[in-house]
């Protein structure tokens, strides 16, 4: 079962976007109301050119006080050799690739543009199905 659950069908559509020229007050406030791991950062044709993180956003919060100068702009802390999944991904694929990596988010690709984004809690909901089917079985 697991291997027929695609990373389009429980993939998050409607995301936060950042832009590069955001300044980092404004980002890190937008991750922390949306209560969210991190945010897709993209230009203005739409185009990915990284992630914000919140260890990215520790590290300005880190650079600020070391330096003494006020947070810059997000193209200055954003990760930008991204990885990404591919919206056919199977589940079980999208959960190796977050266990053998420590991101909490993944941009989601199709024919080279970000269509959604994946989480491990989504990838943990995705298999809820699973369990309760096992469970049941174990029990029945």
């Amino acid at each position: 079962m697991l291997h027929t659950v695609r990373v389009k069908d429980f993939m998050v559509r409607d995301f936060v976007r950042l832009s590069p020229e955001e300044d980092m007050y404004h980002a890190v406030q937008t991750l922390v109301h949306k209560e969210i791991p991190a945010a897709v950062v993209m230009d203005k044709k739409d185009k990915l050119v990284g992630v914000l993180s919140e260890t990215d956003c520790i590290r300005v919060v880190l650079d600020a006080s070391y330096n003494e100068r006020p947070p810059g702009m997000v193209a200055e802390y954003m990760t930008t050799d991204v990885d990404t999944i591919n919206v056919d991904a199977t589940l079980i694929d999208t959960a190796a690739v977050f266990k053998d990596k420590t991101y909490r988010l993944y941009p989601v690709m199709d024919h080279g543009h970000v269509v959604g984004i994946v989480t491990r809690r989504r990838v943990l909901r995705a298999t809820e199905a699973f369990f309760e089917r096992f469970n049941n079985v174990q029990r029945g």
